[in-house]
């Protein structure tokens, strides 16, 4: 135990992290056309459960894009950025070291009387000690609380189980990052995010598929 005792007044709490970028990385996609980054206060990269990366200054947005369009976003939800040390992280497993582990909720089940809730954000909580027990019973006062199976938080959470695992596009970005990571971004993309960033073209096959559609 690092601290060489128990303390009855400390709480350890972790997360369930998908993984971590550089900061550079971060710097380097936002700051492509212009140095956003050096009069920004806040960065943010979710909207209550949309995924939008937005640079504030003093409460203006600067910069923003959002998951579709925006190369960190797309990389960073496929795992593809994180510090090398994320792909073998002794911590992404089930057997946890803290009190509690939170999270969002991915994994849960539709009988849940929360499932319809998910669009106002629902977490998930885990006690592994007694203390995360007796929090949970703090929460329990001013939060609603459902006990659900464990497998739906393991199934529903790739990093309850394994650290991220590395996909081609990984090696994608790191043999063109040399070039700019917003460049290294475009190498990843796939045949329709390539039509839709070709506007004419893009019009082009809306219409054809709307045709279709109509038989």
């Amino acid at each position: 135990m690092f601290l060489r005792a128990d303390y009855k007044n400390l709480y350890t709490v972790d997360l369930i992290c998908h993984g971590v970028p550089s900061q550079k990385i971060l710097f380097d996609s936002i700051n492509e056309k212009q140095n956003y980054t050096s009069i920004a206060d806040r960065i943010s990269f979710r909207n209550n459960i949309e995924y939008v990366l937005n640079v504030f200054q003093n409460n203006k947005i600067l910069f923003s894009d959002d998951l579709g369009k925006n190369g960190y976003m797309k990389e960073f939800m496929r795992g593809t950025i994180y510090r090398e040390n994320c792909y073998s992280c002794s911590y992404a497993r089930n057997e946890r070291i803290s009190d509690l582990t939170i999270g969002d909720f991915w994994g849960l089940s539709e009988d849940s009387k929360l499932f319809n809730k998910k669009n106002e954000g629902v977490s998930v909580l885990l006690p592994i000690t007694n203390k995360g027990y007796e929090l949970i019973e703090i929460l329990r006062r001013n939060g609603i609380i459902e006990e659900r199976p464990l497998s739906e938080a393991l199934n529903g959470n790739a990093q309850l189980n394994h650290p991220t695992k590395k996909i081609k596009e990984y090696y994608i970005i790191r043999k063109n990052i040399s070039k700019g990571i917003n460049k290294a971004y475009k190498k990843c993309r796939t045949k329709r995010e390539i039509v839709r960033d070709i506007p004419y073209i893009h019009n082009i096959y809306v219409k054809i598929k709307y045709r279709k559609g109509k038989g």
